[in-house]
């Protein structure tokens, strides 16, 4: 519950996320290069893996793929800004 997948593709575009092979439901979360959260989809079902593709209504950078539910138990909202640092950045 704790844990996710981040995705980090370099440029801004519309990603679409499948979920192929997934066995649990999820929230896939769209951050812009700014970090700030831009598009949710909120309980994902691994039902759909090999016929759904879900984008997001504008351009994002960043896709945070956690566990089902976990956008609205912390309280995640479009707008929102993350603070994370990747390998190459500096603090």
């Amino acid at each position: 519950p704790q844990e996710g997948k981040l995705f980090d593709f370099d440029t801004e575009q519309r990603w679409g996320i499948w979920m192929k092979g997934m066995k649990i439901p999820i929230d896939i979360i769209w951050l812009n290069e700014k970090r700030e959260v831009v598009y949710i989809v909120r309980n994902a079902p691994p039902e759909l893996g090999d016929t759904k593709t879900y984008a997001p209504k504008e351009a994002a950078r960043y896709v945070l793929e956690i566990a089902a539910g976990g956008a609205a138990q912390n309280g995640i909202t479009i707008g929102d800004r993350a603070i994370f640092i990747l390998g190459d950045e500096q603090p």
